[in-house]
């Protein structure tokens, strides 16, 4: 019979702890005095009027129409060694993408 050692049951038995612990908070229900209602029904726990928008409004971001792509030569300028990409290879054409780009 296989035997695991301590170094191997520790991170079990804190991932069984974590997800025992998710488990039991996520059953909790909000006390309903907290719940509110506006005038038209709606129910809310945080005021409508105090979500504040975080990011850009819809169509904020334009799309790329016409990528300009650069040689590995003009990229190595900007680009560290170390810098993560995502390679891509689509019918034969290989194209690597900088993740500073892409976020």
């Amino acid at each position: 019979m296989y035997k695991l050692s301590l170094k191997m049951k520790m991170p079990v038995l804190l991932l069984l702890g974590a997800l025992l612990a998710a488990g039991c908070l996520g059953s909790q229900t909000t006390p309903s005095d907290e719940i509110k209602t506006t005038p038209d029904g709606v129910k809310y726990i945080v005021d409508p009027a105090k979500i504040v928008s975080g990011g850009p409004p819809k169509d904020g971001i334009p799309s790329i129409d016409n990528p300009r792509f650069v040689s590995v030569e003009e990229a190595d300028e900007w680009i560290e060694d170390n810098e993560l990409v995502l390679a891509i290879t689509y019918k034969g054409v290989k194209r690597v993408y900088p993740l500073q780009i892409m976020v």
